[in-house]
């Protein structure tokens, strides 16, 4: 038998046996039964330990679909896929129109981390609702759409070209009056900084504050709130509207001019103007009502700056930070504002002192292929990290004052939590209270003498409240449920007083309740927003988190409850009255089915083939869980007269991919299994078996991928490496072929906002028995920049040296009234020294040198649906006669 039929005959048999475990597996976990519930508009789909939750979402959804249909006079085609569970301790929600409609929450559970939300309602209702929101407006077809909808299926969705302000602006009635978006406004208002309306339509690179998508979604909202208070209740339809007759209204003229009869820039400008007088006048009652509270600001970094926790000698003060330029972080600033930096780089909760030289905290770990968190300590003599637990999924974490017991909280199996005292010292663990589904803990601390325990608490229904209970147990007891958000609890030093904060009077602030008399104060009143109160060991200080426009920063104000505004009367509606969700009675005869990939993967589009010698039609599809994916070609090619296909199926399992790919146009078959190694937040590791065949070659592939990055603070290092190693035979000859990529990158400690200053190193070699390695040109595998492409040879050696600077940070958007879908977010540079050689045989004479300037913009289309980058270069290659000037559109180098 020749070598490559035992080949194929092999991988046959691999695939028969691989596909025998395919159907029961998914690559979301082989240990989940995966089942469904139908609705008339929806399939949800989910674990089935997740069963109630699956249950609790049938009447959301349908209440959504009849929400957004009588909001936007529009209703999907097709059915959508919801698809819920509970990989991860950190809430990640995210939807797509193509090839399907896909909703995939996970983590939906009792509250959101940031408290930006509605306080009677859950988190998986808000998210379903915002969600379903763009998948009725980007997927809306009329008119011409709709006909060209019916031939070619959803590849027509006109609804993707929309600005971005728009399609993260629009909201269902679920989330609260927007807190978030107030703070970010009337900063803009007061900086006079707002954004153009073009950089409010694209998503892009942003390096200041606030980022692209959350400049869009706050405006956005604020915005569209404007046009509807204007223009009328009908203005958000007309907009849809105006977009899925006509996709060309992304260009002119405007789908704003359409639906209000006014310039995009005109009604811009009267929003800011809108803006300015509303946020302005809120602002004067807030000053005459007493002013201001004084504070001094302790950080700078801005973005998202949180959690603060003061040292044990109160010289110090420990919070966590995030920003584009920098790795996820603890950072120490000193009580005076001198001294911040980088403690611990780490996705790490907010941490609480063992003892003066030791730190324990949450830390984001990938565990079986899940984001959980577990318990880490720290001991800053020794700069020792250490894992105290293993997929315990705990969140939140205070210490007691005996130094050797911890109060943690931790996420249970469907959606539940519960508080659980650690004794590291006696090694043991007591549940201190159990939580069901519809209670979930926030945040919580710990009275000084270890006696009482305060908690922010969201109960269903009843909205987030703090509560209070014994720290040997009980039933938690309400100190604040009256439909505000509360969040936060600290208690003070002598515990007197638990403070929070709260956003009872429209603007999040720090209060205070007396707990002897349960009297309410008002701690700070500020304009942007206070957070997260710490309060100093001596009692004369509070922490807390401020916002200004660089987003949020730490303060520092006086202890003084002598100063504080009690609050006599606060009017606050209770949760049940704030809803304006239509009821819709839960259906009683929707039952769980198994889960059934199959019913999903027929063809949604068709998108038409042509060149000069062929016709033929591509399709692509997969299952809503990714088990299936598959894309299609099929046509007719003549001279010679004959039929083509090409099909590419991935069946994704846990730690292995399949990929099957037949093309007879190019005469080659491929089978490959890949098999990740290892994934972590820094790291990645893979390897990759196949064989192939192509024009009477046979050949093994065996392919190795590491992926490493490191950092602190501001410095990064990156590094990647590949291997690829080929053993075949033609006509029984054994053909041979290795491959290296090697990539270093450092991105230097360089604070900027135009971008990150950087050097690269690239290193290249191949090696095979065939003539098949090109080396040359500004573009492919092996490029020489200042050489055109060189012979052909069958080995190679390349190396590269880059230095990566920014230029101009250009966030400009095209063109005059109207808002393109075309935007220039960066401009780049970089300096260069290209060496390589290639040949049948290796020699010192035969090396090549090119050094050069090149200037890299990145283009922005589609208001964010794809990016690219313009390269302008100047290349010259030593010894060549002239230096070489270069011009090449796609990735950059």
């Amino acid at each position: 038998m020749h070598v490559r039929s035992c080949i194929f005959t092999l991988s046959a048999i691999l695939s028969g046996l691989l596909a025998s475990i395919g159907g029961v597996s998914a690559p979301l976990g082989s240990s989940l039964d995966w089942q469904a519930l139908e609705t008339e508009h929806f399939e949800i789909i989910f674990p089935s330990e997740l069963l109630a939750l699956g249950q609790e979402a049938v009447p959301i959804v349908e209440r959504a679909y009849e929400f957004w249909t009588k909001e936007l006079q529009y209703s999907p085609r097709e059915k959508t896929y919801l698809v819920l569970m509970d990989r991860s301790d950190v809430t990640a929600v995210s939807m797509h129109i193509f090839p399907q409609n896909v909703i995939v929450i996970d983590h939906p559970f009792g509250w959101s981390t940031e408290p930006w939300s509605s306080p009677d309602v859950s988190w998986l209702e808000d998210l379903i609702f915002t969600e379903y929101g763009r998948i009725v407006d980007q997927t809306r077809v009329e008119g011409v759409t709709a006909e060209m909808h019916a031939l070619l299926g959803k590849l027509i969705a006109p609804g993707l070209l929309k600005p971005l302000w728009f399609r993260e602006g629009l909201h269902g009635p679920t989330l609260h009056a927007p807190v978030f978006a107030s703070l970010v406004i009337r900063t803009m208002v007061e900086s006079k900084r707002f954004p153009t309306l073009a950089q409010l339509s694209s998503s892009y690179e942003k390096r200041t504050w606030p980022p692209a998508t959350t400049q869009a979604s706050t405006v956005g909202r604020v915005f569209l709130e404007y046009l509807d208070e204007t223009y009328g209740e009908e203005v958000l339809q007309k907009i849809s509207q105006a977009y899925a007759i006509n996709p060309l209204t992304a260009v002119v003229p405007s789908a704003l001019t359409l639906a209000t009869d006014q310039a995009p820039q005109k009604i811009y400008q009267d929003f800011q103007i809108w803006a300015e007088e509303r946020f302005t006048r809120v602002d004067e009652q807030i000053k005459a009502q007493g002013g201001v509270t004084a504070s001094i600001p302790l950080s700078s970094l801005g973005f998202r700056s949180g959690s603060p926790v003061w040292s044990p000698s109160d010289d110090a003060i420990l919070y966590q930070h995030n920003d584009p330029q920098r790795f996820p972080e603890l950072r120490w600033v000193r009580s005076d504002g001198t001294n911040d930096h980088a403690l611990l780089v780490c996705e790490c909760g907010p941490p609480a002192w063992l003892d003066a030289a030791t730190l324990v905290y949450p830390k984001l770990e990938i565990t079986n292929g899940s984001l959980f968190y577990d318990l880490y300590r720290y001991d800053l003599t020794s700069r020792r990290e250490e894992r105290l637990t293993s997929g315990e999924r705990i969140y939140a974490v205070e210490s007691f004052p005996d130094g050797h017991r911890l109060l943690v909280a931790r996420n249970e199996p469907e959606g539940e939590s519960s508080l659980i005292v650690f004794d590291l010292v006696a090694k043991s663990r007591r549940i201190l209270k159990e939580f069901g589904s519809d209670q979930r803990v926030h945040s919580m601390a710990i009275s000084s003498d270890g006696t009482l325990i305060a908690l922010s608490l969201w109960t269903k229904g009843q909205g987030q409240g703090i509560y209070w209970l014994s720290s040997e147990g009980g039933g938690p007891a309400s100190l604040t449920q009256d439909g505000a958000l509360d969040f936060d609890p600290i208690f003070s030093r002598d515990g007197s007083f638990v403070l929070f904060s709260s956003n009872r009077d429209g603007i999040f602030d720090i209060y205070a309740i007396r707990l002897g008399d349960r009297q309410l104060f008002r701690v700070t009143r500020s304009l942007t927003g206070g957070f997260d109160p710490a309060v100093s060991s001596d009692g004369q200080s509070i922490a807390f988190v401020g916002y200004d426009p660089s987003g949020f920063n730490l303060y520092l104000s006086r202890f003084e409850p002598d100063r504080w505004d009690m609050i006599v009367d606060h009017p606050i509606k209770s949760p049940q009255q704030t809803s304006s969700l239509p009821s819709l009675e839960k259906p009683s005869s929707v039952q769980p089915v198994l889960y059934d990939p199959g019913s999903a993967l027929a063809p949604t589009f068709w998108l038409p083939l042509a060149g000069f010698n062929h016709v033929g039609l591509f399709t692509r599809n997969g299952d809503p869980l990714g088990r299936y994916l598959y894309g299609l070609s099929v046509g007719l090619r003549w001279d010679p007269l004959r039929f083509f296909y090409e099909f590419n199926f991935t069946n994704a399992q846990p730690l292995l991919i399949l990929r099957l790919l037949g093309s007879p146009t190019q005469e080659r078959q491929e089978f490959t299994i890949e098999f990740p190694l290892g994934v972590s937040l820094s790291r990645e590791r893979a390897l990759t078996l196949g064989v192939a065949q192509e024009r009477g070659l046979a050949e093994f592939i065996m392919k190795g991928k590491l992926i490493d990055i490191r950092g602190s603070d501001l410095f990064l290092r990156r590094s990647s490496l590949a291997m690829e190693g080929a053993l075949g035979w033609l006509t029984e000859v054994p053909v041979r072929r290795l491959t290296l990529d090697w990539e270093e990158g450092l991105e230097l400690p360089v604070a900027s906002p135009s971008g990150s200053h950087q050097f690269v190193f690239k290193t290249s070699a191949a090696w095979g028995d065939r003539t098949e390695f090109r080396l040359g040109g500004v573009t492919g595998r092996y490029p020489l920049r200042g050489f055109e492409y060189l012979a052909l040879g069958s080995q190679l050696i390349l190396m590269n040296a880059e230095y990566r600077f920014p230029v101009w940070a250009v966030e400009w958007g095209c063109c005059g009234a109207s808002v393109w879908p075309l935007f220039l977010d960066d401009l780049r540079g970089s300096l260069f020294l290209d060496a390589g050689m290639t040949g049948a045989t290796l020699e010192p004479e035969q090396i090549r040198i090119a050094f050069g300037l090149e200037l890299q913009l990145k283009l922005v289309l589609g208001y964010g649906l794809t990016e690219g980058w313009l390269r302008f270069g100047f290349a010259y290659g030593v010894g060549t006669e002239q230096p070489q000037l270069y011009f090449a559109l796609g990735p950059n180098f």
